[in-house]
């Protein structure tokens, strides 16, 4: 399973798909912003500049926080 759970995010992050389309952040931007701010999605967007609007982004975007972080074998914050 791990091994699928990798492949799957390789070939992710190899698309560009918008994660908030009203801030125009890529999933990309975001699984880097994972990488450097502890925090929640809200925190990462501050990083990048941008706060929700709609917020209908958010719940994935802490989802894969969350993803980032345990491949990548980074805490996540409390």
């Amino acid at each position: 399973r791990l091994a699928l759970d990798m492949l799957l995010r390789i070939n992710r992050r190899s698309f560009r798909v918008y994660v908030c389309i009203c801030n125009a952040i890529r999933e990309n931007e975001l699984r880097r912003a994972a990488r450097h701010v502890s925090g929640d999605a809200e925190a990462c967007y501050a990083a990048l500049g941008k706060a929700p609007c709609c917020g209908s982004c958010l719940d994935e975007a802490d989802d894969i926080l969350q993803e980032e972080r345990e491949f990548g074998l980074m805490p996540a914050a409390a």
